[in-house]
């Protein structure tokens, strides 16, 4: 359906977004598991896929309040 449209992410909106560094943004975008694609040199992820990822590792993290 053409009326559906898809926001991709690019790395440099993905460190804004989770904010990380330019560095540590290119790591996860190559990492296995992580819902990313390249196109040249370039490294893109659709909103969905970024929201499923994050709910998904959110889910794996258990959050103890001690450091």
């Amino acid at each position: 359906n053409r009326g559906d449209v898809m926001t991709v992410y690019t790395a440099k909106e993905v460190s804004q977004i989770l904010h990380l560094g330019k560095n540590q943004t290119y790591n996860l975008m190559k990492s296995k598991g992580f819902p990313s694609y390249r196109i040249n040199r370039q490294y893109y992820v659709t909103d969905e896929s970024l929201d499923k990822w994050l709910k998904n590792i959110t889910n794996k993290t258990i959050f103890t309040g001690d450091r």
